[in-house]
């Protein structure tokens, strides 16, 4: 931010509130139009950055949720999709789907899906899936993480 600083000459504060976001506060509306004008990614420094205006539906909610994979819970799956193929698209979008646990195959827990997904070395799999059950109709399913304790 620091050469932002010195390519503009705006004076500005930031706060980061994820991994590779942060909110930036211009002096004037004037400097943030003309910086959310430039559409695209534009290089500052060594990095890339792009300005949006912000959108509570687009930048609201967490896009990713930390996670390597392995067993993660699901939920917000309709009754009447619960079903592999169902399973299998959550798996596919965290990045390959592995299998369920015997509960799940038996139905003897509906309120949450615990899916063993493909270890991953990002860190990260998506917050919110979006899943089409067999008539087409799309809703979506949340990943639960656990949050680890020391």
């Amino acid at each position: 931010m620091r050469k932002l600083k010195e390519q503009t000459n705006w004076s500005f504060t930031y706060k980061s509130f994820h991994a590779e976001k942060a909110l930036v506060s211009f002096e004037n509306k004037y400097q943030a139009t003309i910086m959310c004008k430039n559409r695209g990614w534009n290089p500052v420094d060594k990095f890339y950055i792009k300005f949006e205006e912000w959108n509570t539906m687009k930048h609201g909610s967490p896009k990713l949720v930390p996670s390597y994979g392995g067993w993660v819970n699901f939920r917000g799956i309709l009754m009447h999709a619960w079903d592999m193929e169902t399973f299998t698209q959550i798996g596919e979008a965290c990045g390959s789907f592995i299998e369920i646990t015997r509960e799940i195959k038996k139905q003897v827990e509906i309120r949450q899906a615990m899916l063993k997904v493909k270890e991953n070395f990002t860190g990260f799999i998506p917050a919110f899936i979006n899943v089409f059950d067999k008539k087409g109709n799309s809703f979506l399913v949340q990943s639960i993480v656990q949050a680890e304790g020391k």
